[in-house]
């Protein structure tokens, strides 16, 4: 066994054939000469067959098939017939073989790719590939696989993010219902809540509420009655209005504008007779004054004075036809005054 024997021991054989693939395609770059990734199906007579790579130049087809192992079985042995039957209908056809060199293969296999050398040199071609160029393909291969396998697991990751993400939306939403049904569910509480409060207090009121209709009834009562009391002296008085007439106005003015007129003079009388008794002892002073600058002692002017109720203006005042009243002591003391003078 071998260092290519010994890298492949440990892996399924299912695996096996897919990590040849993806290193052989890497280490013959099959991609960057037009090679398409992916089995190519071809119907014949054989059977179905599927091709490794392929690709289109103009009118010809190319074709390769890997093999990794062994050569042997029906599987192989139904390729084998059917790709003679696909070059010979197609000479534009041309087909490779890779098989690992020094892996087994069976006899009449072997004949028939002896065949397809032989009948279709120009078509198809079988190509060995060394053991250590095959151990490196093995490298290249696990190296791919690994990654796809990292892939694998970063989008499993991925996933489970994603469906993280998708159950913890869930769950938000559902709580968030049930959040909303908490609150319905409080609020029909409340209602109910309110309205046994409010039942029970429409029973304890319902006696004062029933106490305030009885005295708003009253009161509208007794309103009733006070107008009803009032429209009757109203319409009392309105019948004593009728058959007892109340005087003319007219009639009535003219004593009242007597009464005014008289008080009006009488007003005006006290302020005219205000006024002259003012004047009067403005003109007695002036006359003591004149009389106490001729020369008469003081006290003769006091006396004067005190005789003297009027000054001496006072008859001229008085309207024609009129006799002037005799004043006490004014004659005499004005005779006593002359006399005086003479003396002098």
């Amino acid at each position: 066994m071998d260092g290519y024997d010994r890298d492949r021991d440990k892996v399924p054989s299912h695996e096996r054939g897919r990590i040849f693939e993806n290193g052989i395609d890497r280490f013959f770059r099959d991609r960057e000469n037009g090679y398409a990734p992916g089995s190519r199906i071809y119907e014949t007579t054989k059977g179905r067959i599927r091709v490794d790579h392929s690709k289109e130049v103009g009118a010809r087809t190319f074709t390769i098939e890997d093999k990794s192992g062994r050569i042997e079985g029906n599987k192989d042995k139904k390729q084998l017939e059917a790709m003679r039957e696909i070059l010979k209908e197609n000479p534009n056809h041309q087909h490779m073989l890779r098989s690992v060199e020094g892996e087994p293969v069976a006899k009449d296999l072997q004949k028939l790719i002896d065949g397809l050398i032989r009948d279709f040199s120009s078509q198809f071609q079988h190509k060995l590939i060394s053991r250590s160029d095959a151990r490196e393909i093995w490298a290249r291969g696990l190296v791919v696989e690994r990654g796809k396998a990292q892939q694998l697991e970063l989008q499993g990751i991925r996933e489970k993010a994603r469906q993280g993400k998708v159950q913890a939306l869930q769950n938000r939403r559902e709580k968030i219902a049930e959040l909303a049904r908490a609150r319905e569910r409080a609020e029909k509480f409340r209602i109910m809540l309110r309205f046994r409060d409010g039942a029970t207090r429409g029973r304890a009121e319902a006696p004062e509420r029933d106490r305030q209709a009885r005295e708003e009834a009253e009161r509208t009562r007794q309103a009733r009655g006070v107008d009803e009391r009032a429209r009757v002296e109203r319409e009392a008085a309105e019948r004593v209005a009728q058959e007892f007439p109340a005087p003319n106005k007219r009639e009535e003015r003219p004593a009242a504008d007597t009464g005014e007129r008289a008080a009006r003079e009488a007003a005006e009388a006290r302020a005219a007779a205000e006024n002259e008794r003012a004047a009067a002892e403005k003109e007695r002073a002036e006359h003591l004054a004149r009389l106490q600058a001729r020369g008469i002692p003081p006290e003769v002017v006091k006396i004067l004075g005190l005789g003297q109720a009027e000054p001496p203006s006072a008859a001229v005042r008085e309207p024609l036809g009129h006799a002037p009243p005799v004043v006490r002591g004014y004659l005499h003391s004005q005779d006593r005054s002359r006399g005086i003078e003479r003396n002098r």
